[in-house]
């Protein structure tokens, strides 16, 4: 499913970039570009199934996101459904942070080592040494959660005025 044609000759020495840029009579840097699908696992694009469904902008994107960590592959594949729709870079980031694996348990303890704060299952539980009674919340993405912890904080440091941070 790769795009091998042009990209072979151009590895296999037959012909620079510039000059087949020249031919094609396109910019280097949009060839470059167009060359970018060429970069995405035949995975991604098996799954995908319909190549011409995805921008040269949307490539550039998850070919990025490939190039940050190789496991950002798999994530790519889950959501494979939505990339065949033609979705762009921001609903591509959107989704992904979306689908964020909140499965492994995060604690944050005090000096102590008393749990404070445990995040786990797209759940957060403020511990009493946090000063609430074993408070939970529910989120789905980092937003929710920045917010729900911004506001627990805030509501501890408004009954603690006295308190130095």
């Amino acid at each position: 499913m790769k795009c091998n044609g042009k990209s072979f000759i151009i590895k296999r020495r037959k012909i620079t970039q510039a000059k087949l840029a020249k031919e094609l009579k396109i910019s280097e840097g949009n060839l470059s570009d167009l060359l970018s699908f060429n970069d995405i696992s035949d995975k991604i694009w098996e799954s995908i199934e319909d190549v011409s469904k995805v921008s040269v902008r949307a490539a550039l994107h998850i070919r990025k996101i490939i190039e940050e960590d190789d496991s950002n592959i798999e994530k790519l594949l889950k959501i494979s459904v939505q990339l065949r729709k033609g979705i762009g870079r921001k609903k591509i980031d959107e989704i992904l942070q979306r689908n964020v694996n909140f499965k492994e348990e995060n604690t944050i303890r005090d000096l102590h080592n008393n749990k404070i704060i445990t995040i786990k299952n797209r759940e957060i539980k403020f511990h009493e040494h946090f000063g609430v009674n074993h408070i939970v919340c529910v989120f789905n993405n980092f937003l929710q959660l920045n917010h729900i912890l911004y506001l627990h904080i805030k509501f501890q440091i408004d009954l603690k005025p006295e308190a130095n941070f």
